[in-house]
């Protein structure tokens, strides 16, 4: 990727983002294994508001979920991967996190849309 980048000229702004998470390029295993918390470059999320001693924001996260789930008759809803080390608050045995409600969200008006 970055080889085919050569005749192209990032902005400015660009070159700024990526240089917040440029170490991603050579990333171990260990933190490949933790990839989703290095994503708050791009999504602003932070696994910090989902550790334990902030559980009580569950039940806001619950009903948020269970509301979303009342308007998506088609079972839209994507948890949040375990696999490369996700986050989130657990809902009926699902990680759930401001993301996973976003892109449900958006999901569900993408059906409703007629796009998916």
């Amino acid at each position: 990727m970055m080889d085919e980048a050569a005749a192209y000229e990032p902005s400015a702004y660009w070159q700024q983002e990526v240089e917040g998470f440029d170490y991603m390029f050579d990333a171990s295993p260990l933190v490949i294994g933790k990839l989703r918390e290095h994503e708050y470059h791009l999504t602003g999320l932070r696994s910090y508001e989902y550790r334990r001693h902030h559980a009580d924001y569950a039940r806001r996260f619950a009903s948020k979920l269970r509301r979303l789930r009342e308007v998506d008759p088609g079972n839209l809803f994507v948890p949040e991967s375990e696999a490369l080390g996700g986050f989130g608050h657990r809902v009926d045995g699902e990680l759930v996190n401001l993301d996973t409600l976003r892109f449900y969200e958006c999901r569900i008006a993408l059906d409703r849309a007629g796009v998916i």
